[in-house]
């Protein structure tokens, strides 16, 4: 991948780019008690995720039946009773 800027040659830019990925470094250590905090939140996030999905699972679901149960579709529909007499 080449990357040329206005104007630059693209070995300075290479150069440089090099330059700047070799002498970087992080600004700090670790952030134990930001990582601690993460995870602790975890169950809590995950919790309320599979809440709100339930919720909605559930507001679809009785949606769903009183569309079919207004409609008269499906196996809500009242069935009429078939009754065989036998004639003799």
């Amino acid at each position: 991948m080449k990357v040329y800027a206005t104007g630059d040659n693209p070995d300075d830019l290479v150069r440089r780019i090099e330059t700047d990925i070799s002498s970087w470094t992080p600004e700090r250590g670790p952030r134990w008690t930001d990582l601690q905090q993460r995870v602790e939140e975890r169950p809590r996030q995950l919790f309320r995720i599979y809440a709100l999905a339930g919720a909605a699972l559930a507001a679809i679901l009785f949606g769903a039946y009183l569309a079919m149960a207004a409609l008269n579709v499906g196996t809500l529909v009242d069935q009429p009773v078939v009754a065989q007499q036998l004639h003799r």
